[in-house]
């Protein structure tokens, strides 16, 4: 056999045995209980919380409500406390001084666990906190040294959104674990131990558990916010409500904990009570690819007399532009807040996705989608995740963790969000309209900018972001 033919056949053998393997984790079934789709509850306990960072008169505010709220619920919990974190942690820099948001969780959960004995707790978590398997997150050993159940989230159940690594990760790599001895540094913090290199390729999936949440008995918070120190000063949002839709949100979490090999039968004891079956809110628990169904619908079913107004760290989800595109020709009223993405865990961004899809909105909709971007000028985010849909007769609400792009909607992470419907004149939905106008029009405060400012027509950039959002190989 001549070198080209061996070449050929090592090629052939290699494609037969990797590429069914590649389509498969790309397509394969989810697991019962993900891509969620909830039934709707009515209650009239729906409250909605902000964090914000901006400038005044050339002074930096900090406000925010979010967490010193979680606390509270966390103090008054009788029966049970669920968390479901992305990010939790705290390694920074020592010249930084950020505020330790994951160990005022963590003591704020030791002290109502001694308080309360017969309290129980389950703390579900990305490995991105513990760097792939490489080292310990040490709030999270101390949550377990302390008789509180603890999950991470076995990644390997999701879908791959970047099929032509994953593909070869399943098929070579995964079978040699991750390893315990790192020696390559972590790129999440120079304070953090050395990682992998195996830990690193398990990494290179770019997938996750990208929820953001916490519930009681009492009261749940469905929130862009991570509990992570760099973040403290990111502006979030967060919709808290009561009654039985938390029993929905027991579920899904009850499904994600066993996904991962943990026996959380404990959850079927658990109810929330019941709402009020006359409450002015519709209020829906949707995850992962239903929410995407969701927004395509809010958005397909507006015309001249609506409005939709969104806030978004991440806007790159084709079927949603190509649907904002269309809404606009129907004469529907469309605003947006972008984060311009220039920040991310401490390191400088080129801007993509959201500048060139800022240029695309307002090119192919000939300036009828307005947009402004939130300004960040001390290296925080604008991490709001919120879409409102606006018609004389109904407001509704979609937000909570997920991005608005392919990988966050299209059943590759894990996403929790929560839809909410009611009245315009509602006390909500006044205030939500009340949030975005004071930041539209820089009411007592710089929040945000004209489109100019950040906007980009470069087409190297719109192809670069086009290839990332399609082949899964991005950071959004």
């Amino acid at each position: 056999m001549n070198v080209k033919r061996l070449i050929a056949a090592i090629i052939i053998i290699f494609s037969a045995i990797v590429v069914p393997v590649s389509i498969y984790g790309h397509t394969k079934p989810l697991p019962e209980g993900f891509s969620y789709e909830g039934p709707v509850h009515r209650t009239s306990e729906v409250e909605f919380l902000q964090d914000l960072t901006y400038e005044k008169n050339g002074e930096t505010i900090i406000n925010q409500e979010i967490v010193n709220r979680m606390l509270l619920s966390i103090k008054e919990a009788e029966q049970f406390i669920v968390i479901d974190m992305f990010l939790f942690n705290d390694h920074e820099e020592p010249a930084q001084n950020y505020p330790s948001l994951a160990k005022k969780v963590t003591n704020a959960l030791l002290e109502r666990k001694t308080e309360c004995e017969n309290l129980n707790i389950l703390f579900i978590t990305d490995e991105i906190n513990r760097s792939y398997s490489s080292h310990e997150s040490p709030h999270i050993k101390k949550l377990r040294e302390h008789g509180i159940h603890t999950v991470y989230f076995d990644n390997t159940k999701l879908r791959d959104p970047a099929p032509a690594y994953s593909g070869m990760w399943r098929t070579f790599a995964q079978w040699f674990g991750t390893g315990d001895q790192g020696w390559i540094p972590n790129v999440m913090s120079a304070e953090l131990p050395d990682v992998t290199a195996r830990s690193y390729l398990k990494a290179l999936n770019l997938k996750g558990n990208h929820r953001k949440l916490i519930f009681t008995e009492k009261e749940a918070f469905v929130t862009s916010l991570n509990f992570q120190g760099r973040g403290a000063y990111n502006s979030n949002f967060a919709l808290v409500v009561k009654g039985s839709v938390i029993n929905d949100l027991l579920y899904t979490e009850k499904r994600t904990a066993e996904e991962s090999g943990f026996d959380a039968q404990m959850l079927d004891t658990f109810a929330a009570k019941s709402s009020d079956a006359t409450g002015k809110y519709e209020v829906q628990v949707l995850t992962e690819g239903k929410i995407e169904k969701h927004l395509l619908k809010e958005i397909a079913s507006s015309g001249p007399e609506s409005a939709i107004t969104v806030a978004a760290f991440y806007l790159s989800d084709r079927e949603l532009i190509h649907a904002l595109v269309d809404a606009s020709e129907r004469g529907t009223d469309i605003r947006i807040i972008l984060d311009p993405n220039i920040h991310a865990f401490g390191k400088t961004k080129p801007g993509i996705p959201n500048q060139v899809v800022a240029h695309e909105l307002e090119e192919r909709s000939s300036g009828k989608i307005k947009v402004r971007w939130y300004n960040t000028p001390a290296g925080e985010q604008y991490h709001t995740k919120l879409f409102k849909f606006d018609s004389s007769e109904r407001t509704t609400l979609i937000g909570g963790a997920a991005n608005f792009t392919r990988r966050n909607i299209d059943d590759f992470n894990l996403e929790t969000d929560l839809k909410v419907s009611g009245k315009p004149d509602t006390p909500l939905m006044k205030e939500v309209s009340a949030y975005f106008d004071r930041l539209w029009s820089n009411e007592d405060g710089d929040f945000t900018a004209d489109s100019e400012k950040y906007k980009d027509s470069s087409r190297l950039k719109h192809m670069l972001y086009i290839l990332q959002e399609r082949t899964g190989f991005s950071t959004f």
